[in-house]
């Protein structure tokens, strides 16, 4: 099978135009290459200011020691972290990734911010999109039903619950 000559010609072509581009191939990557490493020397991320608790080890190329460690011990790390740092907020490492931890205090007000909604990533993370999985979808929905039954009514039955089992464990145990 032939190819006709325009076809010829302009493969020809774009081969030509390329040979001319090859001479300029390491300078457009060395200045890709700057470009990124400048905008990560100079990115403003303001919670690198944060203080850390027990962060990966300087040698270490992966974060599983600091991970399995918080697994393990992450009361006794969020005490220390508590102690050591006050009121100030302070960054751990979780299975969940980076977290920022917050005084108690600051709760009521981030959970009635919009911009902290949890309904993008409970959507994203359960691929609530998807078709077969839409009943992940139910805690995600705008009119948020399944959260306010939760609130409403659970939560308010939940003292009295753990206050049976309590009990009980204190009469055994005492």
């Amino acid at each position: 099978m032939a190819l006709p000559d325009n076809t010829t010609s302009s493969i020809q072509a774009v081969a030509a135009e390329y040979e001319g581009l090859r001479e300029y191939q390491s300078h457009f990557l060395l200045a890709v290459a700057f470009v990124v490493v400048l905008y990560g020397l100079l990115r403003n991320d303001d919670a690198k200011k944060l203080p850390f608790i027990k962060p990966k080890g300087f040698f270490q190329l992966t974060s599983s020691q600091a991970v399995m460690l918080f697994a393990i011990a992450g009361r006794d790390l969020l005490d220390e972290a508590r102690r050591r740092f006050g009121a100030t907020p302070f960054r751990v490492l979780t299975d969940q990734g980076n977290i920022i931890m917050l005084q108690p205090q600051h709760g009521e007000e981030i959970r009635n911010d919009p911009r902290f909604s949890v309904d993008k990533p409970i959507i994203e993370l359960f691929q609530a999109k998807y078709p077969g999985f839409e009943p992940f979808m139910e805690g995600a929905i705008p009119t948020k039903t399944l959260q306010n039954v939760v609130k409403l009514r659970v939560t308010k039955s939940l003292g009295w619950f753990l206050g049976i089992p309590s009990y009980s464990i204190e009469r055994e145990l005492g």
